[in-house]
This record gives structure tokens, C-alpha cells and sequence, in this order.
């Protein structure tokens, strides 16, 4: 697999040369030291608590839009679910794990299903381009990918045979039914769910695993210059990230992001 063009260091800003920052500085309360363990934690100190909330509709006639929460607790057993899923495809450690979708409930859930299976998440818009997936997925080495809905398919669909290194794809959107070639996200959390409950504890082996200096994430430029160019972070970059944020972000904060879900600064908050 090519390397990508950029360190992992130089990506979050830190040039080690210049600035040496012990691995250890964690000092905004956050002990974890990989996103993983984040997720983990997060669920068992805040439960019920919303993390995320989406608007929805409300079905009383001239009422307005209401906002459905969703709980840390939630998001850690779909997302340990969706993981089992994962090591059950053949998916290994460390692999790297395509996204292809904006903001959604699912992609949160996706993200924690793939760092919670000790791989790496390469995140992109549904905007992508053909050329975007023929070069992003097989330079990143994916051997599996997730799809938010069958418009984006029936774009994605020919372009198989061009990146033969991912075995599976994964539609997202729950409206929608996955066809053949593909497995469905709900499907396969919901197979996994009845697995965790007979005692199957292989989504925690894995993320127990996981190091800081481990790839979390592997972000690609826009390609406006030339060919996309994979930037690296660590789970250490982005805890390090996460220790700088200039306000105190609690579960009683109230925050709305405009961001792409898949935007570095929007993960981070």
C-alpha cells in the first residue's frame, strides 16, 4: 500500500522537531488514551444522556420540528454491535474502513463500530467522485466500505471491479433495503446484538488492543492541486485535539455544528 503524503504530527500541527509534547498530557479530565476507550467510557459515566440529537418530524398537524436524542449508552452498544459485525465479515485489526456519506445519525454509529473493531475509519462526503473512490479506497488499502444511500450505490456500483481490495459494502441508510452485492447496517447490528448477548465479547478484545499511536483516522484532501493526499492521525492526535478545545463541553452544553461530520474539528467537539 502507498504511503500517504503526510505524518500524522505534521497533520495536527505538532512538528516533533520543534515541539515535543509528552504522550501523557491528557489534562482536560480525558484518561482515555484512544477513542475506543472514549466511546467506552463515555457510555458508562453519562448512560442515557443525549450525545447527539436530529431533528425529526413531529406527526401532530402544525406542530414544529422536534429533536430526538440520542444517548452515549445507545451509541456504544450499536456501535460494539456493528463492531462484532465487522470482525464477523473478516474485517481485521487495523484495517482501514471506507465511509462514503454527510451528516447522519448512522455515520456516528459506523464510526464507532469501526474504531471499536481496532481499524481505522477513511471518511468522505456522499459528493464523492468517481475518481475520489477509484484513488481514496485502494490508496488507503479498505477492504470494506460504508454507503449512505442507494443513490450513491448505483455511482459507486460500476466502480467495483476498480477497487477489488474492498470485500464488503455496507449500506447505511435505514429507509432503505440493501441489494445484492451489499449488507445492510441495521441487519447486520441486529444479528450481532443477539451475538453480545450470549456473551460475545470480541468487540472489546479488539478495542483493548488498540495503542495511541495506533491510526484512528485517515482523512484525504479535496484533490484541487493534484491527487488527494491521506492525512494520517493517530488516536494520541486526536485526544491531543480534544485536550485543546477552549471551552468546557459538558452533556448540559448545547452546541450546533454546521461542520461536515467528517471534518476533523467537528469529530473533535
Amino acid at each position: 500500500m502507498p504511503d500517504t503524503a503526510q505524518t500524522a504530527s505534521s497533520a495536527a500541527g505538532v512538528t516533533p522537531a520543534k515541539q515535543k509534547i509528552s504522550k501523557d498530557h491528557i489534562s482536560r479530565g480525558v484518561r482515555a488514551k484512544t477513542t475506543a476507550q472514549l466511546y467506552r467510557d463515555a457510555a458508562a459515566v453519562w448512560g442515557r444522556r443525549p450525545a447527539f440529537a436530529r431533528r425529526g418530524k413531529s406527526k401532530e398537524k402544525g406542530r414544529i420540528d422536534i429533536w430526538q436524542p440520542t444517548g452515549f449508552d445507545f451509541l456504544y452498544s450499536e456501535g460494539a454491535a456493528l463492531a462484532t459485525a465487522l470482525i464477523d465479515l473478516g474485517v481485521g485489526a487495523k484495517d482501514r474502513v471506507g465511509m462514503l456519506a454527510d451528516n447522519r445519525i448512522e455515520w456516528i454509529i459506523a464510526n464507532y463500530g469501526i474504531q471499536l473493531a481496532g481499524c481505522a475509519d477513511v471518511p468522505r462526503g456522499a459528493d464523492v467522485t468517481p475518481g475520489d473512490v477509484t484513488f481514496i479506497l485502494p490508496h488507503a488499502g479498505a477492504t470494506a466500505c460504508f454507503v449512505e444511500h442507494l443513490e450513491l450505490w448505483k455511482r459507486i456500483e460500476p466502480l467495483k471491479d476498480q477497487v477489488p481490495g474492498v470485500k464488503h459494502w455496507i449500506l447505511m441508510n435505514a429507509a432503505q433495503q440493501a441489494p445484492e452485492g451489499m449488507v445492510h447496517m441495521n441487519d447486520v447490528i441486529a444479528k450481532c446484538h443477539q451475538l453480545r448477548e450470549g456473551g460475545d465479547r470480541r468487540a472489546e478484545e479488539r478495542s483493548d488492543a488498540v495503542v495511541p499511536e495506533d491510526l484512528c483516522t485517515l482523512i484525504y484532501t479535496s484533490g484541487t492541486t493534484g491527487a488527494p493526499k491521506g492525512v494520517m492521525l493517530s488516536h494520541w492526535n486526536v485526544l491531543y485535539a480534544i485536550d485543546l478545545i477552549p471551552v468546557d463541553l459538558t452533556p448540559n452544553v448545547r452546541m450546533l455544528s454546521i461542520l461536515p461530520v467528517w471534518h476533523i474539528f467537528e469529530r473533535v467537539l
